[in-house]
Protein backbone atom coordinates (compact mmCIF):
# COMPACT_ATOMS: atom_id res chain seq x y z
CA UNK A 1 0.00 0.00 0.00
CA UNK A 2 3.00 2.18 0.39
CA UNK A 3 3.57 2.41 -3.11
CA UNK A 4 0.31 3.21 -3.94
CA UNK A 5 1.29 6.20 -1.38
CA UNK A 6 4.42 7.08 -2.53
CA UNK A 7 2.91 6.88 -6.56
CA UNK A 8 0.06 9.37 -5.74
CA UNK A 9 2.09 11.75 -3.51
CA UNK A 10 5.56 10.82 -3.97
CA UNK A 11 7.84 9.42 -1.89
CA UNK A 12 8.70 12.58 0.82
CA UNK A 13 4.95 13.27 1.30
CA UNK A 14 4.18 9.64 1.75
CA UNK A 15 7.36 9.49 3.95
CA UNK A 16 5.72 12.47 6.20
CA UNK A 17 2.63 10.90 6.62
CA UNK A 18 4.00 7.41 7.50
CA UNK A 19 5.69 9.58 10.42
CA UNK A 20 2.52 11.12 11.66
CA UNK A 21 0.37 8.18 11.94
CA UNK A 22 2.04 7.11 15.24
CA UNK A 23 2.71 10.47 16.59
CA UNK A 24 2.39 14.25 16.22
CA UNK A 25 5.72 15.87 15.20
CA UNK A 26 7.11 19.54 14.57
CA UNK A 27 8.94 20.70 10.91
CA UNK A 28 12.35 20.05 13.10
CA UNK A 29 12.03 16.13 13.74
CA UNK A 30 9.78 15.48 10.52
CA UNK A 31 13.08 17.34 8.89
CA UNK A 32 15.87 14.64 10.91
CA UNK A 33 13.13 11.82 10.06
CA UNK A 34 12.98 12.18 5.65
CA UNK A 35 16.93 13.64 5.66
CA UNK A 36 15.72 16.49 3.79
CA UNK A 37 15.90 20.44 5.18
CA UNK A 38 13.18 22.28 7.24
CA UNK A 39 12.28 24.09 4.14
CA UNK A 40 11.70 21.00 1.69
CA UNK A 41 9.20 19.75 4.36
CA UNK A 42 7.53 22.85 4.60
CA UNK A 43 6.66 22.60 0.96
CA UNK A 44 5.39 19.25 1.34
CA UNK A 45 3.21 19.98 4.55
CA UNK A 46 1.70 23.11 3.11
CA UNK A 47 0.99 20.34 -0.13
CA UNK A 48 -0.68 18.15 2.21
CA UNK A 49 -2.05 20.22 4.08
CA UNK A 50 -3.97 22.21 1.22
CA UNK A 51 -5.40 18.44 0.50
CA UNK A 52 -6.80 18.25 4.16
CA UNK A 53 -4.72 14.97 4.60
CA UNK A 54 -2.52 17.21 7.69
CA UNK A 55 -3.46 19.74 9.95
CA UNK A 56 -1.03 21.57 12.37
CA UNK A 57 -1.61 23.06 15.98
CA UNK A 58 0.10 24.94 18.47
CA UNK A 59 1.62 24.13 21.58
CA UNK A 60 3.21 26.44 24.39
CA UNK A 61 6.40 25.69 25.30
CA UNK A 62 7.21 26.94 29.35
CA UNK A 63 9.96 29.14 28.01
CA UNK A 64 10.32 30.40 24.49
CA UNK A 65 7.88 30.46 21.11
CA UNK A 66 5.33 27.86 20.73
CA UNK A 67 6.04 24.79 18.50
CA UNK A 68 4.16 23.69 15.86
CA UNK A 69 3.20 20.37 14.99
CA UNK A 70 1.63 18.44 12.56
CA UNK A 71 -0.72 15.86 12.86
CA UNK A 72 -2.32 13.22 10.20
CA UNK A 73 -5.84 14.07 9.69
CA UNK A 74 -8.75 11.30 9.19
CA UNK A 75 -8.65 11.89 5.27
CA UNK A 76 -5.23 11.06 5.38
CA UNK A 77 -5.85 8.13 7.70
CA UNK A 78 -8.29 7.12 4.99
CA UNK A 79 -5.11 6.35 2.57
CA UNK A 80 -3.74 3.42 4.92
CA UNK A 81 -5.08 -0.02 4.89
CA UNK A 82 -6.78 -1.00 7.91
CA UNK A 83 -5.51 -3.77 10.18
CA UNK A 84 -8.89 -5.53 11.22
CA UNK A 85 -7.71 -9.23 9.61
CA UNK A 86 -4.92 -8.98 11.27
CA UNK A 87 -6.46 -7.85 14.95
CA UNK A 88 -9.05 -10.68 14.18
CA UNK A 89 -7.14 -13.41 13.75
CA UNK A 90 -4.82 -12.11 16.72
CA UNK A 91 -8.29 -11.64 18.90
CA UNK A 92 -8.99 -15.56 17.94
CA UNK A 93 -5.79 -16.86 18.54
CA UNK A 94 -5.24 -15.21 22.28
CA UNK A 95 -9.02 -16.37 23.01
CA UNK A 96 -8.26 -20.00 22.20
CA UNK A 97 -4.93 -19.99 24.15
CA UNK A 98 -7.01 -18.40 27.01
CA UNK A 99 -10.43 -19.56 26.83
CA UNK A 100 -9.94 -22.73 24.89
CA UNK A 101 -10.98 -23.58 21.46
CA UNK A 102 -15.04 -24.67 22.71
CA UNK A 103 -15.84 -21.46 24.52
CA UNK A 104 -14.24 -19.18 21.75
CA UNK A 105 -16.62 -21.19 19.56
CA UNK A 106 -19.35 -20.81 21.72
CA UNK A 107 -19.04 -16.94 21.84
CA UNK A 108 -18.01 -17.11 17.75
CA UNK A 109 -21.65 -18.77 17.09
CA UNK A 110 -23.48 -16.01 19.81
CA UNK A 111 -22.09 -13.24 17.82
CA UNK A 112 -23.22 -14.84 14.65
CA UNK A 113 -26.54 -15.30 15.92
CA UNK A 114 -26.34 -11.88 16.80
CA UNK A 115 -25.63 -11.07 13.34
CA UNK A 116 -28.27 -12.71 11.33
CA UNK A 117 -30.88 -10.86 14.04
CA UNK A 118 -30.08 -7.61 13.61
CA UNK A 119 -29.21 -7.41 9.85
CA UNK A 120 -31.44 -9.64 8.62
CA UNK A 121 -28.84 -12.09 6.59
CA UNK A 122 -30.03 -15.83 5.69
CA UNK A 123 -30.64 -17.53 8.48
CA UNK A 124 -29.06 -21.25 7.92
CA UNK A 125 -29.49 -22.53 11.35
CA UNK A 126 -33.02 -24.57 9.66
CA UNK A 127 -31.02 -25.69 6.57
CA UNK A 128 -29.40 -28.95 6.08
CA UNK A 129 -26.04 -29.31 6.39
CA UNK A 130 -25.56 -30.28 2.83
CA UNK A 131 -27.17 -27.05 1.66
CA UNK A 132 -25.31 -24.63 3.85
Amino acid sequence: MENIIDDYLGQNKSKILNSLLYEDKTLEELSLIIRINKNAVKEHINFLENKGLVTSYFVRAKSGRPKKYYKITDKGMELFPKQYINFATLLLEEMQDTIGINKTNEILMKIASRMVDTNNYLDFSQMSRDKK
